[in-house]
């Protein structure tokens, strides 16, 4: 599978298009859904103003305190308004 930007994917020599990839994570999880998030966000910045591919990640963890990368992912979300959007699902509001 190759992202060529615009919410366009090459599949096995097929071409199909996606206006939204949806991530649902929990704990380490995050770092494959993080790094293809970084490379789709990348390649919308450079298509200069086409409608992109919208990410959604919901990102489960035990507390608050467990939840990786919280800093970068709020900053990416920042950074790309409209095409990022992240939810943080806990199952303790207590850090133990």
């Amino acid at each position: 599978i190759t992202y060529l930007g615009g919410g366009i994917f090459e599949v096995m020599g097929r071409f199909l298009h996606c206006a939204k990839v949806n991530f649902v994570v929990g704990g380490t999880g995050i770092t494959p859904a993080l790094q293809l998030t970084r490379a789709f966000l990348l390649a919308e910045r450079e298509a200069e103003g086409k409608k992109g591919l919208e990410v959604r990640l919901v990102f489960a963890n035990s507390t608050t305190s467990d939840i990786l990368c919280r800093e970068e992912l709020g900053e990416l979300e920042k950074g790309f308004p409209g095409l990022l959007k992240v939810w943080h699902v806990i199952s303790s509001l207590t850090d133990e």
